[in-house]
């Protein structure tokens, strides 16, 4: 099967792509839900009942352990074997054989870049979440603030953390695999595919990161996603090495994570604090995020170390 794909236009094979993650999205729910007996001395006839009752500590704790089974199996798995379908060496298309020869550099650039990117996602959020809608689409308002509502208590549940395993899971589920899966299916193999389509590199990532802020259903957040998405994009092609927008995306959502354990920033307060940085750092970090960006487009771009991938 591997490189069966290969001749197929990069429509049929997205198509193809589609199925596979929609069927590991669907098995490995399954699968998750028929191993939760083994980590959980829960029936799974009530399972359902605990995951009904907001604030219980077991509802988190199995949510946390299916959505990162269930991450792994819709982006990690299509990924790999959408690459190994493609192509006749995966990992060269995939790009996670090399890291830019510079890697010191690359990574101290990528550190600052991400936490400077903080203020340009607080505005776009900000923004987001101050939009009018329409009165006649007062049902389509209800659901958004539901869904906010939601996943903003999920994710309080999420960052209650007693002690160093606590975090450590957390850490795992919240951001270790989501950077590496998603990058893997969306940068490594769904990106190409969409600039080979449009053959055009700008358009392809555009309508990869607006893809991948629609499926992150979160509609405050949209923006601010899919801009991240976009400077994941240009620092995968920029560094031909999926390892440097999976070091960024790693940066981004484990900041949080950190910050909630290591400095005691209550849940409540991520919000107003960023609000209190936006005054006074919007400019300077505005600048920097800049700076950093041309930096990393004049270092990654310039080495010609890195070989192309194979098909």
């Amino acid at each position: 099967m591997r490189g069966s794909l290969i001749g197929e236009s990069p429509w049929f094979q997205l198509f193809i792509i589609f199925l596979i993650a929609l069927g590991g999205t669907l098995v490995f729910l399954m699968l998750g839900v028929l191993l939760l007996p083994l980590f959980f001395p829960v029936a799974l006839e009530d399972m359902m009942t605990i995951l009904q009752e907001p604030g219980n500590a077991g509802a988190t704790e199995i949510l946390k352990f299916l959505q990162g089974f269930n991450t792994i199996g819709t982006f990690l798995i299509p990924g790999l074997f959408g690459a190994y379908l493609i192509s006749r060496h995966p990992s060269d298309y995939l790009q996670i054989n090399d890291f830019p020869a510079r890697w010191p550099l690359t990574i101290g650039l990528v550190v600052i870049l991400t936490l400077c990117g903080t203020v340009i996602s607080d505005a776009l959020y900000r923004f987001s979440s101050e939009v009018l809608i329409p009165d006649y689409l007062s049902g389509l308002q209800a659901y958004v603030q539901e869904s906010e509502e939601m996943i903003t208590q999920q994710l309080k549940g999420f960052l209650r953390m007693e002690n160093f395993l606590d975090f450590a899971k957390v850490f795992v589920v919240m951001a270790l695999l989501p950077a590496v899966c998603e990058e893997t299916l969306f940068r490594g193999v769904v990106q190409p595919l969409f600039i080979k389509g449009f053959r055009n590199v700008h358009v392809g990532i555009l309508v990869t990161s607006i893809v991948f802020g629609f499926l992150h259903w979160q509609f405050n957040s949209l923006l601010s996603i899919i801009a991240l998405s976009m400077v994941l994009g240009y620092l995968k092609v920029w560094s031909k090495s999926l390892w440097v927008p999976v070091l960024m995306h790693l940066i981004n959502n484990g900041s949080i994570v950190v910050a909630v354990y290591f400095f005691d920033m209550p849940m409540d307060d991520i919000n107003a604090a960023s609000t209190e940085w936006q005054d006074v750092y919007f400019w300077p970090g505005i600048v920097t995020f800049g700076l950093c960006l041309g930096a990393l487009w004049y270092f990654l771009v310039k080495n010609k170390g890195l070989p192309e991938p194979r098909s």
